[in-house]
């Protein structure tokens, strides 16, 4: 017995108009057999502008497997039904979908028998879709101010590769920075490498950004990465005090290329999250205060304003913004989230632009055994206490781990359990010690 399938499917009245078919037949031919090849097609529809006040022109972008680019129906509403006024194929299948496309399923009835409940059912759903061109135009205006900022950052970042000679170099007591003397500093280099990246030309190792930059004493401060700090303070990295350093922006120019083309995806409809661009531009999101869980207890020392922080986090439906300037606590903040998360069950997405920032929120994790971490990232741009924690590694830390603490407790018991027959032993004998001294006191008693 076949069983057949229920879809939900929108009918609509459909007439090609003549004009059309005249001056263009093989097209006409075309869309005809594409339409009755199935019953019923997967169409997105994009409500298009036309000057009138009823805006009652359409697009419908048409999947097909059969063929190798997107067919494309220009329509307009005639009363009944749709009227297709123009039929092309592009030659590259598009990306379909976005936030100002209906997806829905139809079947066309060339014969006009499609009631008219359904005709202005379907008519309601167009005037409901959001003109594609218009909302374009309104986002486009709405952050031109945002991409003027990147322009700006752009500019100052869109810098060549520079190399200077290393004069000197000074580690910082904590570990954290080197100071380096240089040789030369060309002008400008205060505002367009401030932020860049710095490598060593000879051994095309990475050491970290500039933090600082002194012009007058051709000096500049590199905060380390982590795993050189770690090896500076155990010994195992020497600073470099001859050669030459490399700077560039590569990092920043790929970071300013992803907000460029977030912005891009936004203007054109295609925000992940298809209310952001009422969130931003027009709606202001309800704030409600969550209810925070009456056996809260913080697994750290923190103050005042970091229990309010984790509180307002656990306890957001939805989303919850944390702002604050360096030093004030915020990766501490995030690890007690984690941790709160963990001991309610649930999971926790920790990312960031910047694999140091992940890392340094997971050096706060890893003494604590309720917590399964998991670092996701190219392995390369991992510090070394987070590498143990990627997907090829992460099995075999925690079976270690595991065994560890099995033996850990496995040892304790047998301590204990030794600890426990001393114990009795050491009561028997005093129970035997005081035998005859209570024998004595009971005849004492009797007498």
């Amino acid at each position: 017995m076949s069983v057949v399938k229920s879809v939900d499917v929108t009918r609509c009245n459909l007439a090609v108009s003549s004009r059309f078919k005249k001056s263009k037949p093989k097209m006409a031919d075309e869309l005809t057999s594409l339409l009755n090849a199935s019953p019923y097609v997967d169409v997105h529809m994009e409500r298009l502008a036309d000057g009138q006040a009823n805006q009652r022109r359409v697009s419908l972008y048409i999947e097909s497997e059969a063929i190798e680019g997107t067919p494309v129906m220009e329509c307009e509403w005639i009363g009944n039904g749709l009227e297709v006024s123009h039929f092309y194929i592009t030659k590259k299948r598009l990306q379909l979908g976005n936030n100002r496309h209906m997806h829905m399923k139809m079947a066309f009835d060339r014969k006009g028998l499609v009631s008219t409940e359904m005709t202005l059912t379907l008519y309601r759903i167009i005037q409901s879709l959001p003109i594609a061109s218009d909302r374009s135009e309104y986002v486009k205006k709405r952050i031109s101010s945002w991409e003027s900022y990147l322009h700006v950052m752009e500019r100052n970042a869109d810098v060549e590769r520079l190399e200077i000679g290393i004069r000197g170099a000074r580690l910082s007591p904590d570990f954290r920075k080197i100071t380096f003397e240089l040789h030369k500093l060309p002008n400008g280099f205060d505002k367009y490498y401030k932020k860049s990246a710095v490598k060593l030309v000879e051994t095309n190792q990475s050491l970290g950004n500039v933090v600082q930059v002194q012009m007058g004493k051709r000096t500049i401060d590199v905060e380390l990465g982590k795993d050189l700090q770690e090896k500076a303070r155990t010994g195992k990295w020497r600073v470099p005090v001859n050669g030459k350093l490399a700077f560039d922006n590569v990092a920043e120019m790929a970071q300013i290329n992803r907000l460029k083309d977030g912005f891009k995806r936004l203007e054109n409809g295609w925000a992940v999250n298809p209310n952001l661009e009422k969130l931003l531009f027009e709606k202001r999101p309800t704030v409600r205060k969550g209810k925070v869980p009456e056996d809260l207890t913080f697994k750290q020392n923190l103050n005042e304003f970091q229990r309010q922080a984790v509180e307002g986090a656990i306890s957001a439906q939805d989303l919850y913004v944390i702002q604050g300037p360096p030093g004030t606590g915020k990766t501490t903040v995030i690890s007690e989230i984690c941790l709160q998360n963990a001991r309610a069950g649930l999971r926790t997405l920790v990312a960031s632009q910047s694999n140091l920032a992940v890392d340094n929120a997971l050096g706060r994790l890893l003494a604590n055994k309720d917590i399964r971490i998991l670092r996701v990232g190219r392995t390369e741009s991992i510090e070394e206490e987070g590498k143990k924690f990627i997907e090829e590694n992460v099995g075999q830390y925690w079976k270690d781990h595991t065994l560890k603490e099995v033996s850990t407790q496995f040892e304790a018991r047998k301590q204990r359990e030794a600890e426990l027959e001393a114990e009795w032993t050491a009561n028997e004998w005093a129970y035997e010690q005081t035998g005859p001294l209570l024998q004595q006191a009971e005849a004492a008693v009797e007498a």
